[in-house]
């Protein structure tokens, strides 16, 4: 996971608004909130 949530800063850090991170098959539940790790700026 550290990985992923260094470049989810690096992207914040770079101008982004958000960050979701999750896996292929939750992609639907976390794009409605309902699952992942989201990352705002």
């Amino acid at each position: 996971m550290g990985p992923k949530i260094e470049a989810a800063i690096e992207f914040l850090e770079a101008g982004g608004r958000e960050v979701l991170i999750t896996s292929p098959e939750l992609l639907g539940k976390a794009m409605d909130g309902k699952a992942g790790t989201r990352i705002y700026r």
